[in-house]
């Protein structure tokens, strides 16, 4: 009977120290939003208990060019370490937003209909009232090293062939990752086409116990309110063949920056080659090097390193 107590009083520790492990106030992301590239932040302000269930209670705000805010709400969310929920306040339901116990091939559904979209998600900026339904497909599963620990990372892609709904996958490639969301906007964004395509990005979330900066977002200062013309996001970034034998190499390269530079090191640090790359397909010349492991570096226009690629060159 003891041993009984003891597993149970332990289970309830460890799911009291997740649910604590989710945004503890005063965590904080700042995002770069829409067209404008005005920044967005939401700051979890307090803790508060809603249907005897306990949440985040977080400050959500958008500020213009002036600094003035366009909008201020409050958002209710709640979490451990698979999933993210929130609270819809005209619904007065509580929706799973991210589940990250999901596999490749899984189908994270949201909302399966319409639904009358809670203030974060800001769709009046579409002219939107209400949303058809919100659902994703989790396209791949990985981890990324935030803090030296490993966090559970999905790529999400938008389901089914409604080219014109709401989705959190408002990039191409969409991160979403444990504990933080959405890498574009958390809420996710109306967006039509059949390519996502948008200028959210989240830029930075900190907590007391988590700091991050999304390697996308190179401006140091997380709160700029006009961040976007920082933001050099590779939209495709292919180097083959990779190993190599010769002295050329490949690079499918996309981006905001039409044009950008290259350098290639070895372990040591040494430059052996560099350059510059063009969007499109490049055939770059890196030299008859010794077999071994090299450093493919690309910069943007004002010299800040957006990207490191091990290369390895093998016996011809």
């Amino acid at each position: 009977m003891k041993s009984y107590l003891l597993i149970i009083c332990c289970w309830l520790m460890l799911a009291q120290s997740q649910a604590q492990n989710f945004a503890p106030i005063g965590a904080k992301w700042y995002y770069t939003r829409g067209k404008t590239n005005n920044l967005n932040t939401m700051e979890v302000v307090s803790d508060t208990t809603i249907n005897n269930l306990v949440f985040k209670k977080v400050k959500v705000t958008s500020f213009r060019d002036n600094y003035t805010k366009r909008l201020e709400c409050f958002e209710y969310l709640s979490g451990n370490n698979d999933s993210i929920l929130y609270y819809n306040y005209y619904h007065n339901q509580v929706f799973k937003l991210y589940d990250f116990l999901k596999k490749p091939g899984d189908t994270v559904v949201v909302h399966e209909s319409k639904f009358k979209a809670t203030d974060a998600f800001q769709s009046e900026l579409w002219g939107i009232d209400s949303i058809v339904g919100l659902k994703y497909l989790i396209d791949n599963v990985d981890s990324v090293m935030i803090d030296q620990k490993f966090e559970r990372r999905q790529i999400i892609k938008q389901l089914g062939n409604n080219t014109n709904s709401w989705r959190l996958n408002t990039r191409s490639l969409t991160y979403a990752i444990n504990r933080i969301g959405s890498l574009g906007y958390f809420w996710g964004a109306f967006v039509g086409g059949s390519v996502a395509e948008s200028d959210d990005i989240l830029r930075c979330y900190s907590d007391s116990n988590t700091s991050y900066k999304n390697p996308d977002y190179l401006h140091p200062d997380c709160d700029l309110i006009t961040g976007n013309k920082y933001y050099a996001s590779e939209m495709l970034l292919k180097v083959y063949p990779n190993p190599f034998n010769h002295e050329f190499i490949f690079i499918d390269y996309s981006s905001r920056s039409l044009t950008t530079s290259f350098k290639v090191t070895d372990i040591m640090g040494l430059l052996v080659s560099e350059g510059t790359i063009k969007e499109g397909t490049n055939c770059v010349k890196v030299g008859n090097l010794t077999p071994g492991i090299y450093i493919l570096n690309l910069f943007d226009e004002q010299n800040i390193l957006t990207k490191s690629i091990k290369i390895v060159k093998t016996y011809e």
